[in-house]
């Protein structure tokens, strides 16, 4: 019975040994898959912090563009109201040269009729012979 007793004691020291080995390869292989998941996410953190920065970066750029193209918009507007002033003078201007030739055209009429000259005689028909030969017609 003690030769028993003592096989049986080896064979649960056996036991209690390769449960013991098969528990720190188990341990083993769970460190090993802790590392390699802390390493991960330590990865990650650092790819999300470097996202983050450029986040941060791509919003700046984002406002400096829109406050740029803001700017760019008023001096179009701008830039707009004084082209449609310039437009206005100059409409304003060509009514008035029309109006100021037409007057003149009418003057050197009225001055040709009262003084009874030939186109060849009358000053203005030497130096603008069209508008004199048009106003006689």
């Amino acid at each position: 019975m003690v030769s028993e007793a003592a096989e049986a004691i080896r064979c649960l020291e056996e036991q209690s040994a390769e449960a013991v080995r098969r528990a720190r390869e188990l341990a083993s292989s769970i460190i090993k898959q802790l590392e390699s998941t802390e390493a991960r996410a330590e990865h990650a953190e650092v790819a999300q912090q470097q996202s983050e920065v450029e986040v941060r970066e791509l919003s700046a750029a984002l406002a400096r563009t829109q406050a740029d193209l803001d700017i760019a918009r008023r001096q179009l507007a701008d830039k707009d109201e004084r082209l449609a002033a310039v437009e206005e003078r100059v409409r304003l201007t060509e009514a008035e040269a029309t109006e100021a030739q037409q007057r003149a055209m009418e003057a050197n009429a009225a001055i040709e009729k009262s003084w009874g000259r030939s186109d060849r005689n009358f000053p203005a028909a030497k130096i603008c012979p069209q508008e004199s030969k048009t106003l006689r017609s």
